[in-house]
């Protein structure tokens, strides 16, 4: 029996929804919650799990969890959740490049390079606080995003996004003075000229106060660039 069987036949006793770590515990010889998030992650992409952030039912936790596709679950809004424990969810009738989709496309990308996200703030709620800050090893990235605006009656999209932009590197340098040893990003749609021409007339501020970039796309592939 595959690892892929064993997470469906758990799943249909009940117990769903329920997070990778509790899989990995109780669906047969997987070592690690890593392992049991790849072979969620690719149940995902298969169309035979639904995953996304609420209370497991077994440990009760709120985290990333794995449910029975033919039947996703509505929905959950906890009152009283740390911030380090909020989720993005799409918002319909946002474009992709609003700035809680790109968020997301970025913490999935993360999540599928072994990087543990640990706080991602509630965009659609405008909740404060660092984007996305997640660890590897002893490794900890601070990741501030951005959408790409539709812009205003007064205020065309370009010159919104140069805005934008400048907040993202002020969050760098504000980031960068409050701890000197995590990793910086910030990440933002692809395909922009706005962004991308910023992008290349301020690289040379990386050489002394260092980030990268994390350039989300439509089909929700990502690039890094350093």
């Amino acid at each position: 029996m595959s690892h892929a069987d064993r997470v469906m036949a758990r799943l249909r006793l009940g117990t769903s929804p329920m997070c990778d770590d509790c899989i990995a515990e109780t669906c047969g010889p997987m070592k690690s919650r890593q392992i049991a998030r790849r072979v969620c992650m690719d149940m995902e992409v298969a169309r035979l799990v639904f995953r996304d952030q609420r209370h497991c039912g077994r440990c009760r936790g709120f985290k990333i969890c794995s449910s029975l596709n033919s039947a996703p679950p509505a929905p959950i809004a906890p009152r009283s959740l740390a911030v380090s424990q909020q989720s993005n969810a799409t918002v319909s009738g946002a474009p992709w490049h609003w700035e809680g989709h790109v968020q997301l496309r970025i913490q999935r990308w993360l999540e599928q390079t072994d990087w543990i996200v640990s706080q991602a703030v509630d965009t659609a709620s405008k909740m404060q606080g660092i984007d996305l800050i997640c660890s590897q090893n002893e490794r900890t990235l601070w990741v501030t995003v951005k959408g790409y605006p539709n812009g205003t009656a007064k205020t065309n999209p370009s010159t919104q996004a140069r805005h934008w932009y400048s907040h993202a590197l002020m969050d760098v340098v504000l980031y960068r003075g409050k701890d000197p040893n995590v990793e910086i990003a910030i990440g933002l749609p692809d395909g922009y000229t706005s962004y991308l021409s910023l992008a290349q007339r301020t690289r040379w501020l990386r050489a002394s106060c260092p980030f990268r970039i994390f350039w989300a796309r439509e089909d929700g592939n990502v690039r890094e660039e350093r």
